[in-house]
């Protein structure tokens, strides 16, 4: 069985990786697998087997869309697979000229569909990376069967020289604060806004720790400025985008994040297999990771009074951190690149009859 992923994504961000991840996932396991990416997108700078660069130039594109119909008649795969919103259009017009492959996608947003019609095509294979995606696509009218294939992520083995203790040194922290922090793009929807708030709420509220914000995206200068304006600057760390997160997560006590939306948060799934204990928003996929009392708290999204208000309980209460730690580590198993690899081998093989 052949299988292409096209993501024409420019920015790296958790569908990119979860895209490479799965290529190389089914090539471990000997598939024959190819991945089309954005000549001009970060995609491509990881220099997989079998990578194909494509200079995207729209959805509406028509030279594009026979620039992209040469490239897969070329590669001739039984399955095709799109990542993003930006490469389905192109591969569906394909398919209703009469491409002969299966055409898979991925919904990975949890916001209501824009063309109901599109996503209702009979040429569309849909599936969803969670409950709440899933929920969301019904409730707008999406018919048919749209299995979930939960996105995951390997599992970190953190290289001998990660001492926790040197790492927090090197970033001045103290080892008696409190570290509070994420791994996340600074995109809207993020709401960096609510985090600034609520350790800005923590911290005038008596609460003693530090803020390790670890990643890049438009949103950094607002946010940085932000910070300013609240005068946590002296106890927040803005790291800009670093490749090494794993280094940072060991850093980090409690996890937060306050998104507004979600499709599932594949950065959570990352602070599981490093046993820490979650604050986020509940929302979206969200709440499918995090267990509200179980493996962390869960929080109406935007109210920042609400996650310093858990940022205390947690942080004060050092049992509960710890149970919390256990539980994640323990739910993260589920939530592996093997996993997801797996789930769309059999995905791919009912479509095929095998």
């Amino acid at each position: 069985m052949k299988i292409a992923h096209v993501d024409f994504g420019k920015e790296w961000r958790g569908g990119q990786r979860q895209t490479l991840l799965l290529h190389q996932g089914l090539l471990k396991q000997n598939f024959t697998s190819f991945l089309i990416c954005n000549s001009d997108g970060e995609l491509l700078k990881n220099h997989a087997e079998n990578t194909q660069a494509f200079r995207f130039t729209g959805e509406a594109s028509f030279f594009g869309a026979l620039r992209l119909s040469k490239l897969i008649k070329k590669l001739a795969p039984d399955i095709v697979h799109s990542h993003d919103a930006h490469s389905l259009t192109p591969l569906l017009i394909l398919k209703i000229l009469g491409a002969p492959f299966k055409l898979v996608h991925t919904r990975r947003v949890d916001f209501p569909v824009k063309t109901l019609k599109k996503y209702n095509n009979r040429h569309i294979n849909l599936a969803a990376i969670s409950q709440g995606v899933k929920d969301v696509l019904v409730n707008c009218g999406v018919t048919g069967d749209i299995p979930i294939v939960y996105s995951g992520v390997p599992v970190p083995a953190f290289p001998s020289e990660y001492d926790a203790e040197t790492e927090r040194n090197a970033l001045g922290l103290p080892s008696d604060y409190m570290v509070f922090g994420t791994a996340a793009n600074f995109a809207p929807h993020k709401d960096f806004p609510t985090m600034l708030k609520a350790f800005n709420e923590y911290l005038s509220t008596g609460g003693k720790g530090k803020l390790l914000l670890v990643g890049g995206g438009k949103g950094f200068d607002e946010s940085v400025r932000l910070a300013e304006n609240l005068g946590i600057t002296k106890d927040t760390i803005f790291t800009g985008f670093k490749e090494d997160v794993a280094k940072y997560l060991k850093c980090m006590d409690i996890y937060i994040v306050t998104s507004s939306s979600e499709g599932l948060n594949t950065s959570i799934i990352d602070a599981m297999h490093a046993s820490l204990p979650i604050i986020a928003s509940k929302v979206g996929g969200i709440p499918e990771l995090v267990r509200n009392g179980e493996n962390g708290y869960l929080v109406e999204a935007g109210d920042y009074r609400a996650f310093a208000s858990a940022m205390h309980r947690l942080s004060e209460e050092p049992a509960i951190r710890n149970a919390f730690s256990k539980s994640s580590l323990q739910r993260g198993k589920s939530f592996t690149d093997q996993f997801m690899t797996n789930g769309y081998i059999g995905l791919y093989q009912s479509l095929s009859g095998i």
